[in-house]
């Protein structure tokens, strides 16, 4: 799991699965990350918290928020307001030849002058940690890009 800090908000990109369809699974999951986040990053941890989680085939990205209420001040208590997206990540690269080991099934979009990358298929996580160094995520309202961008066809 990498974890980075924006702001006021928390994004967890998860290198294991997380079972979206069994609530009970994301509560632990979620209990076992805010203990993580008060022991490790010593954050003081009470109040209501906006928890969005983001899932497509090869990725699972959480964002936490904390969201201003003045009733949990005084208790050591969390709440959480819970979304889960179905949502289609993309990754932003540099050259449209780009190229990874075990990298089959794949789309290239043009969009803005930036070149996207749409995974068709599960990839290995070996794969998926060299696109990483090589790309940029995106995994919000990627569908305009997906939409308006033009779709490239390498000859190769």
């Amino acid at each position: 799991m990498n974890i980075s800090f924006n702001g006021d908000k928390v994004i967890l990109y998860l290198k294991e699965d997380l079972d979206i369809e069994n609530i009970d699974e994301i509560k632990n999951y979620l209990k076992n990350i805010f203990l993580k986040l008060k022991e490790e990053y010593s954050f003081s941890i009470s109040g209501l918290y906006l928890v969005v989680i983001y899932e497509d085939i090869n990725n699972t990205i959480i964002e936490i928020e904390s969201e201003s209420d003045d009733t949990y001040d005084y208790y050591d208590e969390v709440d959480m307001h819970l979304m889960i997206e179905n949502t289609i990540c993309l990754y932003e690269i540099e050259d449209v030849f780009f190229k990874i080991r075990n990298l089959n099934k794949y789309k290239i979009f043009k969009y803005l002058n930036k070149y996207y990358l749409k995974l068709e298929e599960k990839i290995d996580k070996v794969s998926l940690g060299k696109l990483y160094e090589f790309s940029k995520l995106k995994y919000k309202n990627t569908k305009s890009i997906l939409k308006y961008g033009k779709e490239i066809h390498l000859m190769i």
